[in-house]
């Protein structure tokens, strides 16, 4: 979701679909459902420290 100097940042939504769609793929299955499971909690958390 952030800038580098070699891509322009991803919405919130396409690295969600990114996460899962690599599920057992790129990212452990486990893991990636901790991740959809707590997603607006992690969204929070990026946004009180940007």
């Amino acid at each position: 979701m952030s800038k580098r100097v070699y891509k322009e940042a991803w919405t919130p939504g396409e690295v969600f679909n990114y996460i899962r769609n690599q599920k057992g793929k790129m990212f452990d299955p486990y893991l990636v459902d901790i991740v959809v499971e707590n997603w607006k909690e992690i969204l929070q958390l990026r946004e009180r420290y940007k």
